[in-house]
């Protein structure tokens, strides 16, 4: 993405629109933070969640820089789920709706994630918001046939 597009973009997020000084910090913050020292970087989210996150991760960095990186659909599973529901997260990546269900809506996760290096960033992200009794990990992928997949 070039800079005009990424800019473009912060632009038209509906939380960036709402608080443009503080996503612009978030944005700024996060590039020295991850150039100044590599690797992995835990970051405050939402509640009291924490998101497990380097650069180039462009869904938890997008969360980092606005708060909800996919708005609509991470707003409406906040909205929807209720203490003790059931939130199924296939492909659940590294894990960002895990955690906004498990660990902000106090649902029962049921999360796939079959990539063996993102499966390990999901754990970790289960661990540092300890819901770990709220989440079963299924390393598998979901398709509509049984067979093998090659990521």
């Amino acid at each position: 993405m070039s800079p005009f597009e990424f800019l473009s973009y912060a632009n038209r997020h509906p939380l960036a629109k709402r608080a443009k000084l503080r996503a612009l910090w978030n944005i700024l913050s996060w590039q020295m933070r991850t150039r100044l020292s590599g690797g992995m970087h835990k970051v405050r989210w939402i509640d009291n969640a924490v998101l497990l996150a380097r650069k180039r991760m462009t869904g938890a960095t997008g969360n980092i820089y606005y708060g909800l990186h996919e708005f609509e659909e991470m707003g409406f599973l906040i909205h929807l789920l209720r203490p003790g529901d059931l939130f199924v997260d296939v492909g659940a990546n590294i894990g960002s709706y895990t955690i906004l269900a498990a660990s902000v809506r106090k649902a029962e996760v049921i999360a796939f994630e079959p990539d063996p290096g993102t499966h390990r960033l999901l754990m970790a992200n289960i661990e540092a918001n300890a819901i770990g009794s709220k989440v079963q990990v299924v390393q598998k992928a979901v398709g509509a046939e049984e067979g093998v997949i090659t990521f």
